[in-house]
């Protein structure tokens, strides 16, 4: 295996930025493979760093979006008044968050939902919230 000579973090830090997390293209970027990251991770504390809070990032991303997904995207009047959904919330989501992230509050696999989405769920402003911490997030970093 070619030896390939390992950027300085700030590099390997703005490379992961540019990328959104992804290693693939990450590696692409700084003219090695996937493999190379993951050796100077091994060697580096500061890279193995850097490669897990890029992945952690791009993995609270897919949550947002999956909570986007589980929870539909609302369709108001002019008053912010509910009145039917662009997007549906999605069933099989809902059960997933509930059935994982409620397991400690008493749900579990079999999770049976007395609520329908036709009476409506406000989540937009749970959506606005969303929106304003990764403003906030993306403004710190």
């Amino acid at each position: 295996m070619a030896e390939y000579k390992k950027p300085p973090l700030e590099q390997l830090q703005e490379a992961l930025k540019q990328t959104e997390g992804n290693l693939t293209n990450t590696a692409k970027l700084l003219g090695v493979n996937r493999t190379t990251l993951w050796t100077w991770a091994k060697k580096d504390p500061d890279f193995a760093q850097a490669i897990d809070e890029s992945r952690k990032k791009l993995l609270d991303n897919c949550l947002t979006t999956a909570q986007i997904l589980a929870f539909g995207v609302p369709m108001k009047d002019e008053n912010g008044k509910f009145i039917g959904w662009q997007e549906r919330p999605d069933p099989q989501m809902l059960r997933y968050f509930i059935a994982t992230l409620g397991r400690e509050e008493g749900f579990g696999e079999e999770v049976t939902l007395r609520h329908t989405t036709d009476e409506g769920v406000d989540v937009g402003r749970w959506i606005e919230r969303e929106i304003e911490l990764k403003s906030k997030q993306n403004t710190e970093e």
